[in-house]
């Protein structure tokens, strides 16, 4: 992807490889070759000359198939012109500038920003060493578990079996949904309800308890942020009152910090799952912690975002800077209302709007951001050069 860039600007581009690395290891693909694709290309953007290398490493085990979660680092190594300490404290904001890359005409665009955000919500973190005149090294530093092939193969088949139902000879489970935004109340509880879930919502953590009280649920899905009484305090007063302990709590959270998952199940949630959701996910989840078992479309076709009409990163491209990470912020902080209202506004192209309508129908937030991620890698590697200012000019977006 990045060698036809690198011979361009006659750029040496290494792979190194941990001869203990195993070849699969259990964590989000998209995300992390997102993160590493946002790296490489500001590395080959800022470097003039020399080589980039690309380093996998992981702590030497004996065995690489161990089943214990071990400390990953992925490093990009650039000779480029190096970032002062000054403006390393500015690198992970959306659009920042620092003095190496207004010399060069170019900006960070979204591609660290999110990249952090990435790393954080794979229990990650994202670190960058640099010393001016000689290049820098941005690290990402991640605890993952090393697997068998087979094993992800029969993993990657089942994810991509469409769930149709419960299986039989079930007892009819109830489930609570619990959020102070509507839709994404509706969407959930429609999710659910359409595969054969028993579903009763709440709009805040009040209601939640009371209804709880009255229809006592196997399962509560609790969103963590709401006015009045928290996600925190319903599950802290449930789990109070539910002398049985028969209730699960999963908590629902748009925050990337791993404090927030700690504060979460500290005040007595069973699990964690970080906004925007995905089906298979709430559907893994349930699994587990009910363990209910599901029927599947004999089909090993995976559903498309668009049955019509394929939607690419170039269509993104089209779309302005601020416009791009306006609908990035709202897919992160799972506001359907803000994307449908971006869908709706008279610059929107017709395919991309009818894209983001889907996107809210079949809860597809992580393709989505992946579109968005790649639209923007695309932008960056092809954008005018900036003007002298923090923000892009127009005809740069």
């Amino acid at each position: 992807m990045f060698q036809p860039a690198a011979k361009e600007k006659g750029i040496r581009l290494e792979v190194v490889r941990s001869p203990h690395l195993p070849q699969i290891i259990f964590g989000d693909r998209l995300k992390l070759r997102q993160v590493l694709i946002n790296l490489l290309s500001n590395a080959i953007k800022f470097t003039v000359a020399g080589k980039i290398t690309l380093s996998a490493a992981d702590a030497a085990t004996d065995t690489t198939d161990s089943p214990k979660a071990q400390l990953f680092t992925f490093s990009v190594t650039d000779t480029g012109a190096g970032i002062s300490e000054v403006d390393q404290s500015r690198l992970f904001e959306a659009f920042g500038q620092t003095e190496s890359g207004l010399a060069a005409h170019q900006g960070t665009g979204l591609g660290l920003a999110i990249s952090t955000e990435y790393a954080q919500i794979m229990g990650g973190q994202l670190d960058v060493k640099s010393t001016v005149g000689k290049g820098s090294t941005f690290s990402l530093s991640l605890i993952a578990a090393p697997v068998k092939a087979s094993i992800e193969a029969a993993d990657a088949q089942l994810l991509n079996r469409k769930i149709t139902g419960i299986a039989p000879n079930q007892p009819p489970y109830r489930i609570l949904v619990v959020d102070d935004v509507s839709l994404n109340r509706k969407l959930l509880c429609q999710l659910l309800t359409n595969v054969g879930f028993d579903v009763q919502e709440a709009n805040d953590g009040e209601a939640a308890i009371a209804q709880w009280q009255d229809w006592r649920p196997h399962l509560i899905w609790m969103d963590m942020r709401m006015p009045k009484v928290s996600g925190v305090e319903a599950t802290q007063r449930i789990k109070a009152l539910d002398v049985g302990q028969r209730t699960l709590i999963l908590a629902l959270s748009a925050s990337a910090f791993e404090e927030n998952k700690e504060t979460a199940i500290a005040s007595g949630c069973d699990d964690f799952v970080r906004k925007p959701i995905q089906a298979s996910e709430i559907f893994e989840k349930m699994a587990q912690h009910l363990g209910v078992r599901y029927l599947y479309e004999d089909t090993d076709e995976a559903l498309s975002l668009l049955d019509d009409e394929p939607i690419t990163p170039e269509m993104f491209t089209r779309t302005t800077a601020a416009w791009r990470y306006a609908l990035t912020q709202a897919v992160l902080d799972l506001d359907d209302e803000a994307i449908l209202q971006m869908a709706a506004l008279p610059e929107t192209e017709e395919a991309i709007a009818t894209a983001l309508q889907k996107c809210v129908q079949n809860i597809a937030y992580k393709k989505l951001l992946q579109l968005l991620q790649e639209a923007e890698a695309v932008s960056s590697s092809t954008s005018s050069p900036l003007c002298n200012c923090s923000k892009r000019c127009r005809n740069a977006s």
